[in-house]
């Protein structure tokens, strides 16, 4: 199953001129579309919270609060391979290559998978 962050129906309602009902249906299908995608997929806010995901994106990763915070509760259950460098290193090196996304990287981890990264920044910065 998917998540989104959802406003308050209220007040989305009255900024988008949709009803609640509305409002609920359109969420719902945002929501089917997230489960539909064969990856894992999540979505950041500007601030690097997390906004949305889809249940392979939790079969993938513990579920944190902030990308940072993902990453180091990762890392500190010694799930990647971070290649003899420091947590810390690691995690700079993450942050920063997630601050400007290139061609898709691959992940290894402690446990012999590799996971594909295919990383976008959103026009709003998330």
């Amino acid at each position: 199953m998917s998540h989104t962050t959802r406003p308050p129906a209220k007040q989305a309602s009255d900024e988008l001129g949709y009803t609640v009902p509305d409002l609920h249906e359109k969420l719902g299908l945002l929501e089917e579309a997230l489960e539909a995608i064969s990856d894992g997929f999540v979505l950041y806010d500007r601030d690097d919270k997390v906004l949305a995901y889809n249940s392979k994106f939790l079969g993938l990763f513990p579920f944190g609060a902030s990308y940072r915070t993902l990453l180091r509760v990762q890392a500190r259950r010694g799930l990647f391979n971070m290649a003899a460098a420091s947590e810390e290193q690691w995690l700079q090196r993450r942050i920063a290559e997630r601050a400007n996304p290139r061609a898709p990287i691959e992940q290894l981890f402690e446990d012999g998978r590799v996971i594909r990264l295919s990383e976008h920044l959103t026009a709003s910065g998330g």
